[in-house]
């Protein structure tokens, strides 16, 4: 099969426009099973620019959302191929 178009994207960047706040301070105590500790609610936090109310219009009518995020305390770690 040939990728459409002649351009392979090899990068991208993409700017924060909010902030995932939960419980949990260290990795470690993160659980393993989410499910199993429903009184564990994050919030996230949007930041100004982007709070404006008419982009989360109806969100409440969906039963999933989808987030883009990474690790930003462990980017100064470098990558490793092993998950502990």
């Amino acid at each position: 099969m040939k990728p459409c178009g002649t351009s392979r994207l090899t990068a991208f960047t993409y700017k924060a426009i909010a902030t995932l706040r939960g419980p949990y301070k260290q990795k470690f105590a993160i659980p393993r099973q989410p499910n199993l500790v429903p009184e564990a609610v994050g919030e996230l936090v949007f930041k100004q620019e982007f709070a404006d109310a008419n982009g989360l219009r109806a969100l409440d009518q969906f039963s999933h959302l989808w987030l883009i995020w990474h690790f930003h305390e462990t980017s100064a770690q470098g990558w490793s191929p092993l998950v502990q």
